[in-house]
């Protein structure tokens, strides 16, 4: 199942959504080749934002709790991480991998380098998928 026919896709939205808002409401920058927009990921930055986080999305893999904001936040970040990283080419993800699969890569990641629990969820996020899924020059 892909992340479009995920039953429960408008919880991933506001997750999105809400993710991109508390992005957009701090001081950092992030430079695009044509565009700098004002963007930091949310505070996650604790162990217990990390747990928080882990927890939610192990509910996802459970098919515990799918209607939970929290579920939808873990979505919503790796979405939001995918697609920014994608669009600037830092990670190529296969079109035929599903939510599911990176959800398990980013769980293994974290679960494998404890120390970055003191990392927030998003910085985790894109270690995963770009260790994962680099992209090469041909």
């Amino acid at each position: 199942m892909n992340l479009l026919s995920y039953p429960n896709r408008s919880i991933v939205k506001t997750g999105a959504v809400i993710f991109l808002m508390a992005c957009l409401n701090t001081g950092h920058t992030m430079e695009n080749s044509n565009h700098s927009i004002s963007v930091t990921a949310p505070p996650m930055s604790t162990m217990a934002g990390m747990a928080r986080m882990i927890q939610a999305c192990q509910s996802f893999l459970s098919n515990e709790n799918t209607k939970d904001f929290d579920t939808g936040l873990c979505l919503g970040i790796i979405t939001g991480v995918e697609d920014n990283a994608s669009y600037d080419k830092k990670i190529c993800i296969p079109t035929e991998t599903v939510m599911r699969q990176k959800v398990e890569i980013i769980l293994t990641f974290i679960h494998n380098n404890p120390s970055l629990m003191q990392a927030g969820f998003a910085s985790n996020v894109f270690d995963a998928l770009s260790t994962q899924w680099p992209c090469t020059t041909k």
